[in-house]
């Protein structure tokens, strides 16, 4: 991958998302590849968390990095530990 600056980046696990908590939303990023809106942004409701859970699952995802300052994330982190995700 090439950023914006000219640097190569490599891939180190191509199925890895990434999740940015806040107490208001959760900002999650999969592969370019994998959906042609691959950046999405949910609200933290229940609802919310199976809707980012079925989104992962269809963009092939084993492999999930959380950005987190509080205690926000915990739901999400109970709700994917017992979905596989590493």
């Amino acid at each position: 991958i090439k950023t914006n600056k000219g640097i190569k980046l490599e891939v180190v696990n191509p199925n890895a998302a990434g999740i940015d908590v806040s107490s208001r939303e959760m900002q999650v990023c999969v592969p370019e590849d994998r959906d042609g809106e691959n950046n999405r942004c949910f609200r933290t409701f229940t609802e919310d968390l199976h809707l980012i859970s079925d989104w992962l699952k269809t963009c092939g995802i084993s492999t999930v990095a959380m950005e987190s300052t509080g205690v926000y994330r915990v739901q999400l982190y109970m709700r994917h530990r017992t979905k596989a995700y590493q």
